[in-house]
């Protein structure tokens, strides 16, 4: 932690094949770094003050024969089954919290470039959601969401998606019921496959 206590950063080195693959030495270090700030803001007439949370991170890696299709829905699986080359991805998070009002969002991109060069590959997405405590343990949410899994090409995995929910906290901790309707949106090929789901969740570790 820097001076101040509302700063830190992380850095890490880490070496693998993938989940679910044979360990293999023949790929380079995955270098990650991480900045966070979190501070409390005055709040216009409110004596609560407004808890303001920011992180970014990014990370580096040389690739070699890794296979990306299972994260890269959409993708050029002629490329991304065997992909060797410069792997770049960063991610930028904001949380603002005020009493029972709280608002996250957060910014995701990945570039893929081949050891040749020919290919250069970019991916990107981001939310919005907003969470409202209620009475008696209830939460409304809204979250809207874009995710572009190629900029290259425009197909049915070019998605938007709004969701709407309502929680209900149980007794126990890290328990809850979730019901919530997301309307998905795709920029081609479009289809009415709308989701209505329950679930119940637990929390093994809980921040």
């Amino acid at each position: 932690h820097l001076p101040g206590h509302f700063v830190k950063y992380e850095v890490a080195a880490m070496a693998g094949s993938g989940a679910n693959t044979k360990i293999s030495l023949q790929n380079g270090h995955l270098w990650v770094l991480r900045l966070g700030a979190s501070r409390n803001l005055p709040f216009f007439l409110s004596q609560e003050p407004l808890a303001a949370m920011l992180q970014v991170a990014v990370s580096i890696r040389k690739a070699d024969d890794l296979d990306f299709t299972g994260q890269l829905a959409g993708a050029d699986k002629t490329i991304f089954t065997h992909f060797s080359g410069n792997d770049r991805r960063m991610n930028i998070a904001l949380i603002l919290r005020h009493g029972g009002t709280q608002f996250v969002s957060e910014y995701l991109s990945a570039k893929f470039t081949t050891l040749n060069g020919f290919v250069s590959w970019l991916a990107d997405g981001y939310y919005f959601q907003l969470n409202q405590k209620m009475r008696d343990r209830w939460q409304v949410f809204l979250k809207y969401e874009r995710f572009d899994p190629d900029h290259s090409v425009i197909n049915s995995a070019d998605m938007t998606r709004t969701t709407m929910g309502l929680s209900y906290y149980l007794k126990q901790q890290g328990n809850r019921l979730m019901f919530s309707y997301t309307h998905k949106t795709e920029r081609r090929d479009a289809s009415k496959n709308d989701v209505m789901m329950l679930q119940y969740q637990y929390f093994l570790f809980r921040s």
